[in-house]
């Protein structure tokens, strides 16, 4: 669909994108779900609005300009919508007094301590991960570290923490044009993810790194193709660092780049990975950041999609909740389901259609699943046919309404309807109408 607008109008709808993600970031709690997701809804409308008035290159690199005025204008935005920020402080606050978040947990350090370790009691007290042991990978604790290097104030943290997301989503849209540009596709589809407001208010507002994550894959890739595979497998390691998600591409790449090769490929990721980790190793490492990770797929449930079927089937037969014999389960077919979608797509034409669809089955099957851990989603379906991620982006923010009521209470039918939207729309995606009218329909999107 093409909309045409001059760019005056193009301008002022900018504006107001821009003024509702301010109100979004800095003046909207979580907790005010009416609030969040009118901003929500109405930031969504206009990303359709401005994404389709972008009929040529000029305009499509104007509204990448606004896009990025967009993201600077909420620099100085505290979190409203994530507590992990406070985690995040707290690591890098960990590291200067000379402790490893690996083998610390915070509830065994005595508040009388935190003064002669430089800790900051605030927060500790904003902490929702007090009672479980770091998770975040050797290249965010060096973010962490840097964060708190120069100031022991929470919002020069989140300033510097901000602005290196930032660098990361430069450096993202950078490599997204090239990569379109190498793969032949239309340079509008950028603004997929450059204007998706589920990008810029999760990542830039709220302070997660799946940007810097992204970024390291992009780069990796664009080695890859360039077989230039020891620089890939070396971006791909600070990839898997900032975030371990990308463990799971690790067959793909294997297949990829064919048997000697790729398993040179996945050697060098394994050791640049391990050498990276060394500075934190300690006695307990290996027993703590295992009882982290199973604590995360064994005890945390949040705004699931096969899993909550699962569980229900579980009180309905068993009578209790199964999340810690589901959650293993549910982890073992999404594995089996990954190296399935790695044998199917082991061509360079389906490159990213395989990446997306081996997050995507992850996501499907694992018990939590918040609304920025479909940022990297987004970031791969710009070079692919599929928009169900689009769509997926825009719904789930409804999962904010767990946090209208204390305690928190999940909807499930918020939960049913997102997640039977997200399914319909991959079904006609991955299996097209036949019939010539949809042929053309297809033809014309993509």
């Amino acid at each position: 669909m093409e909309i045409k607008l001059s760019k005056i109008y193009v301008l002022i709808l900018m504006a107001i994108f821009a003024t509702a993600s301010v109100m979004l970031c800095y003046i909207t709690k979580r907790e005010n779900f009416i609030q969040l997701i009118t901003l929500y809804s109405f930031l969504f409308l206009l990303f359709y609005i401005l994404y389709n008035s972008a009929l040529d290159h000029q305009r499509i690199y104007l509204l990448v300009g606004c896009a990025f005025a967009c993201r600077f204008l909420l620099l100085f935005s505290l979190p409203n919508l994530s507590d992990d920020y406070f985690r995040f402080i707290w690591d890098g606050q960990l590291l200067h007094a000379g402790l490893l978040p690996f083998d610390q947990l915070p509830v065994h350090i005595s508040p009388g301590n935190y003064l002669h370790y430089g800790l900051n009691k605030e927060v500790y007290t904003g902490l929702n991960s007090a009672s479980y042991y770091s998770v975040y990978p050797p290249v965010l604790q060096l973010v962490f570290y840097l964060s708190t290097w120069f100031t022991n104030n929470t919002n020069g943290s989140l300033i510097i923490m901000k602005l290196i997301i930032l660098l990361a989503e430069t450096g993202n849209v950078y490599l997204m044009l090239k990569l379109l540009k190498c793969f032949k596709l239309p340079l509008k589809n950028v603004l997929l993810y450059v204007l998706n407001p589920l990008v810029i208010i999760e990542l830039c507002g709220n302070i997660h790194f799946e940007s810097l994550m992204l970024f390291f894959l992009l780069l990796s890739v664009w080695f890859f193709i360039s077989q230039k595979l020891l620089v890939s497998s070396i971006l791909f390691s600070l990839a898997v660092c900032t975030k371990l998600l990308p463990l799971m591409f690790l067959p793909f790449m294997f297949l990829l780049a064919g048997f000697k090769k790729g398993f040179i490929y996945c050697l060098s990721v394994c050791l640049i990975s391990s050498i990276l980790f060394l500075p934190f190793i300690s006695k307990g490492f290996i027993a703590h950041i295992f009882s982290s990770v199973s604590l995360y797929f064994q005890s945390f449930e949040f705004n699931a999609g096969i899993y909550y079927l699962v569980r229900w089937i579980g009180f309905k037969v068993i009578g209790y909740n199964i999340i810690a014999s589901a959650g293993l389960l549910l982890s073992l077919i999404s594995f089996l389901t990954i190296l399935i979608i790695s044998v199917k797509n082991k061509n360079k034409d389906n490159y990213f259609t395989g990446l997306l669809f081996i997050i995507t089955s992850y996501l499907l099957f694992t018990t939590t699943v918040h609304p920025w851990y479909l940022t990297s989603l987004v970031g791969l379906s710009v070079f692919t046919k599929y928009r169900f991620i689009i769509v997926w982006s825009a719904l789930i923010p409804l999962s904010y309404v767990t946090y209208k009521t204390i305690p928190y209470a999940e909807n499930l039918l918020v939960v049913f309807l997102e997640y039977a939207a997200v399914f319909i729309c991959m079904a006609i995606e991955i299996y097209p109408i036949k019939t010539n009218a949809g042929k053309n329909l297809l033809n014309n999107n993509h």
